[in-house]
């Protein structure tokens, strides 16, 4: 059919990667640049911590140095989720919201404000965000913020903080 035809034209080329633990950053590396390294092609970036993505060079852990941050058209982006989860063993005040804050003891917020960082020093068209299901559920019954307190939920601070980056979105659980 046309959709299908009109699909294969279409061409995705992932231009970088970024990965805190080492043991997954050289799984990503083996997964892209294998075959670069057969056919002796220049190496994908996979930078090392997505608190550093916001500057024009950031420590790359495929060429040991600092490399070019480069902008993309659709940024796939997935941040810490385990501040999020119902199943955090992360003991810490859970009446502000993780996002809200600057650093959180599994780095749901450090990497969230890395990822902003990049968005606000690069440019992309489209920004498709994966975390847990618990983004606007993941406190406590008892501690979720009330109307007449002001405080938002984890989802409502994610959302403002996009939208004031002018992008708009659809949140929804697979």
């Amino acid at each position: 059919d046309g959709f299908s035809a009109s699909l294969n034209a279409f061409h995705l080329r992932q231009v970088f990667a970024c990965e805190i633990v080492p043991q997954k950053s050289r799984w990503i590396d083996a997964l892209v640049n294998s075959q670069r390294r057969a056919l002796d092609l220049p190496l994908m970036c996979i930078f090392c911590d997505i608190r550093d993505m916001g500057t024009t060079t950031a420590h790359c852990c495929v060429h040991n140095r600092l490399c070019i941050v480069p902008d993309c058209d659709i940024l796939v982006a997935s941040t810490s989720c385990k501040d999020l989860s119902k199943l955090s063993s992360n003991k810490f005040e859970k009446e502000k919201p993780v996002l809200s804050r600057n650093e959180s003891p599994g780095g749901s917020a450090d990497s969230f404000r890395g990822l902003l960082t990049y968005m606000d020093s690069h440019s992309i068209e489209m920004l498709l965000y994966e975390n847990s299901d618990n983004l606007d559920d993941c406190q406590d019954a008892e501690s979720l913020p009330d109307a007449a307190s002001g405080q938002k939920t984890n989802a409502e601070i994610f959302t403002a903080e996009v939208t004031s980056r002018n992008m708009e979105g659809q949140s929804f659980v697979l």
